[in-house]
């Protein structure tokens, strides 16, 4: 049941390559002048324009390189909230030049209009996992990158690693690794100028299958420590995603999918959310929140929904099973957006779904307006 292979759907960081990064110009023509008010005269309100759509999309494999073939697929995107012109992306791929070199990552220093390959990470070749964050604690102006990667390897081996320059070409520095651990989240962010990062992972080294863990640093990763977010009983996991988020108050949150049942095509899961109020430091990290039908750590937004699993190519090229994602407002840590795809109605491989918090977890609304979407592909 180990989840080996992450999954190619992360839907927020495509959006975002495709939104931020980019070389070639769409633009809607401005269509013809359209009267107000019928087949009569023109109005007094003049006339009315369409304005004009304008999306800057790009092909990230430097011209140089543009004869690759490879799917390049799990894109990620990381911008420096300081500098917004440094931006860091990455997917599955495979060192163009050498298939003894690090795998490389995207860089831009310009806002997305230009990029290069930089293979400075510390997995030969090509990830098997591969998120990232950049904040900005330590003041460097082209870092930090904070990254989270598994090794194509027989053994699942996560190394925690940081850059201080992603212009540099020096090999990411290892801070943190161990193996059986699968799918890292990397969330970080400037505290009192120091990185505290954040990593969510489905470890295995968990006992009793309660494999939903979040990795914790609070000193820029000189050091690293393990919690298990997960309080009830699995099916011998919890689902591959474990989504973390943080605020600059220090509150952190996390999202997972607490699997019950397991047949090997879909889980029964409840969608879990935790809370620490002080940045996963405190005695009882990651308690903050307990659901009031059981008393136990963890708000059950939703209980024993089905989860479609599929480890093979399914919508398209997209294998499912593991579609979460959390969001913590950075001006107000009270507020906070959580959203997931499940099985849906009967016939509907995957529905998707965002729900708000604005009490810290407590509670939770129905299904925001026009978010529910069903037949999703």
């Amino acid at each position: 049941m180990k989840a080996l292979a992450v999954f190619w759907m992360r839907l927020l960081a495509f959006t975002l390559l495709v939104l931020t990064a980019g070389i070639s110009l769409i633009e809607k023509h401005t269509p013809p002048k359209t009267g107000v008010g019928g087949d009569g005269p023109q109005s007094a309100l003049g006339s009315v324009y369409a304005a004009p759509t304008q999306v800057k999309l790009v092909d990230l494999i430097p011209a140089s390189l543009s004869g690759e073939t490879n799917q390049d697929s799990e894109p990620f995107l990381a911008v420096q909230t300081a500098n917004p012109q440094v931006m860091v992306a990455s997917a599955f791929t495979p060192n163009p030049v050498s298939s003894s070199s690090n795998a490389p990552i995207y860089v831009s220093e310009d806002g997305g209009n230009s990029w290069i390959l930089n293979a400075i990470t510390p997995v030969p070749r090509m990830t098997c996992d591969i998120t990232h964050a950049m904040p900005t604690g330590e003041n460097h102006p082209r870092g930090d990158l904070h990254a989270g990667t598994l090794a194509c390897a027989a053994s699942i081996t996560l190394d925690e690693s940081e850059s201080n320059d992603v212009s540099s070409s020096a090999v990411m520095n290892v801070q943190s690794t161990r193996s059986n651990v699968d799918q890292p989240f990397v969330r970080a962010l400037a505290i009192s100028k120091t990185d505290h990062i954040y990593v969510g992972v489905n470890d295995f080294n968990q006992p009793s299958g309660r494999t939903a863990t979040v990795d914790v640093s609070v000193d820029g990763g000189a050091t690293y420590k393990s919690f298990s977010i997960e309080a009830r009983h699995t099916a011998g996991q919890d689902g591959p995603s474990v989504r973390p988020a943080v605020a600059p108050d220090n509150t952190v949150y996390a999202a997972f999918f607490g699997w019950r049942k397991f047949n090997g095509t879909s889980a029964t899961s409840d969608v879990v959310v935790v809370r620490d109020d002080s940045g996963g430091t405190g005695p009882h990290p990651f308690q903050a929140l307990r659901d009031p039908s059981d008393k136990l750590p963890g708000r059950l937004v939703v209980k024993r929904t089905s989860i479609p699993w599929s480890n093979a190519p399914t919508l398209g090229q997209e294998r499912i099973g593991s579609t979460l994602s959390i969001a913590v407002d950075p001006h107000n840590s009270s507020t906070v957006y959580l959203g997931w795809a499940d099985h849906g109605q009967k016939g509907d491989i995957y529905t998707l779904h965002v729900r708000r918090s604005t009490d810290r977890g407590l509670t939770w609304s129905k299904d925001l307006p026009r978010t529910t979407i069903s037949n999703a592909t």
